[in-house]
């Protein structure tokens, strides 16, 4: 539930929305050449983790996002990117000095 201001209590409280109106219903990821490598539709969650089946090598990563199920602006937060190498070596919480994170990632 990403509505922070007014959550789903839960499925046993009952909810007026079924759906929760923030979140973006679908989305794809295109690398430089225009082919789709991740999408996603039916989408409800507040975070999304991709794993790809085949590493993607290229210059540019375009996100498309849909709509969300409540009508607001579709809004992305944070994307990190890394080669399953790199992945243990990476702060996934970079500190606020920079001294964390993507410093020093290939």
């Amino acid at each position: 539930d990403c509505d922070y201001d007014h959550p789903a209590e839960s499925s046993l409280w009952g909810h007026p929305e079924d759906v929760m109106p923030f979140c973006v219903r679908s989305f794809e990821i295109v690398e430089g050449s225009g082919r789709i490598i991740a999408s996603a539709a039916g989408s409800h969650g507040t975070r999304a983790e991709l794993l790809l089946a085949v590493p993607a090598v290229t210059d540019r990563l375009v996100i498309r996002l849909g709509p969300t199920y409540g009508g607001a602006p579709s809004g992305l937060f944070e994307v990190a990117c890394f080669g399953v190498q790199d992945a243990d070596a990476i702060d996934p919480m970079p500190t606020a000095s920079g001294s964390g994170g993507l410093d020093g990632a290939r």
